[in-house]
């Protein structure tokens, strides 16, 4: 009889994450309100980078955007810049 494969365990696989990465509520309402001044949707990297800020960051880096959005261009490049500062 065969052994099994090392790579097969008793252990269940982890689902894989569907879609971008949930953003908390407060940060989800900062973006809505941030993209309606500038007339134009985050796209899903810029979401995502956000989600993966945690929310005081995310919340920060928005913060800064919105004190700067007459200057804002593109939101998405935006949001990676504001997550450097």
């Amino acid at each position: 009889m065969q052994q099994p494969s090392p790579c097969y365990d008793d252990q269940p696989t982890p689902p894989r994450a569907l879609g971008p990465p949930v953003l908390p509520a407060a940060v989800s309402a900062e973006l809505a309100r941030l993209e309606a001044e500038v007339g134009q949707a985050a796209d899903p990297q810029a979401r995502a980078r956000l989600a993966g800020l945690g929310e005081a960051a995310a919340s920060r880096a928005l913060r800064r955007i919105w004190e700067n959005r007459h200057g804002v261009r593109r939101l998405s490049v935006t949001t990676q810049i504001a997550k450097q500062v």
